[in-house]
């Protein structure tokens, strides 16, 4: 069985993960954490992403603006033992 306390933590540490590589300011560090399939929606663009190197590419522009997140809203949903949506608002 499942503790539902500890996986909605997993799933909320992702952020926290992704956050710090943002720190690093190394797009291949932050590109990294996407899977090979990735699809990236950016926030900063109109081009989705659909491949590493473009992940990594867009990572290299945002990086320049020194970005640091903070969640303001989230809703975490699991799906299954190995699936999460965390969706919300971040800035």
């Amino acid at each position: 069985r499942v503790d539902a306390a500890s996986e909605l933590a997993r799933v909320r540490s992702q952020f926290d993960l992704w956050n710090s590589a943002l720190q690093t300011l190394d797009p291949k560090k932050v590109a990294a954490l996407y899977a090979p399939d990735a699809v990236l929606l950016p926030t900063v663009s109109n081009k989705v992403r659909t491949s590493p190197e473009e992940i990594e590419n867009y990572f290299t522009q945002f990086l320049q603006l020194r970005p640091f997140g903070t969640i303001n809203e989230s809703d975490i949903r699991l799906l299954t033992p190995e699936t999460a949506i965390h969706s919300g608002v971040y800035t």
